[in-house]
């Protein structure tokens, strides 16, 4: 499997599931570990789509039983309806996504015919190897970009930033605006404080951008 981030991948394994093996309708649910949601990412054969659906990751559902098990689960052991958000499947199945540590998410696909679980199952299981692989480069990736004293985006990224979005200006013909700010007499509360209130300083601005600016 290759893909160029973790949502292309997620696009490639439920049009790969439809396309390629048959499946009547699949989804992709990635799980969200600062909301503990389940966020829909792509879909195939599913009318009007997933993409942003939120879900609760509910403590009793089968969708979480599945996903911290590890194992597949379907109609076969629950005779019922399943029902996640816009979808409504009846020959459902729910093959969990894992990483190395921790589970990643769900491949949740309606087929009519049984012997396409090992396949499904095989592709899920590779794709959870390269998802795992992926979203540990998007890690450092964004370490790499970002202020290890105060968190805000570093001048890498600014400078990468600045050219995508000067770009987009010149081509689309859009206004562009830069805003430089600067503590004033900085130096003073490091000469007069020392370096680590300083530094205290730096972080609270930091915060205080954070929360009123995108």
């Amino acid at each position: 499997v290759k893909a160029r981030d973790p949502e292309d991948l997620w696009c490639i394994l439920t049009n790969c599931a439809v396309s390629e093996f048959g499946v009547c309708r699949a989804a992709g649910f990635a799980l969200d570990e600062d909301s503990l949601e389940l966020v829909g990412i792509s879909a195939s054969g599913v009318p009007g789509g997933i993409e942003r659906v939120r879900l609760p990751f509910e403590t009793e559902s089968i969708v979480r039983a599945s996903m911290e098990s590890g194992r597949l689960l379907s109609h076969w052991d629950q005779a019922q309806e399943l029902v996640i958000g816009p979808l409504r499947m009846h020959q459902w199945y729910l093959f969990p996504i894992k990483g190395r540590e921790r589970p990643l998410g769900i491949l949740v696909a309606e087929m009519e015919d049984k012997d396409l679980c090992d396949p499904v199952a095989i592709l899920v299981s590779h794709g959870g190897m390269v998802l795992d692989n992926l979203l540990m480069l998007e890690k450092v990736k964004e370490l790499s970009n970002r202020d290890a004293l105060t968190g805000l985006r570093n001048h890498r990224f600014f400078q990468e930033q600045f050219e995508v979005e000067f770009s987009k200006a010149m081509r689309y013909g859009r206004q562009l605006s830069l805003i430089v700010a600067d503590i004033d007499d900085f130096k003073r509360v490091n000469d007069r404080y020392g370096h680590a209130f300083g530094d205290l300083v730096l972080r609270e601005c930091a915060r205080r951008m954070r929360e009123n600016l995108r």
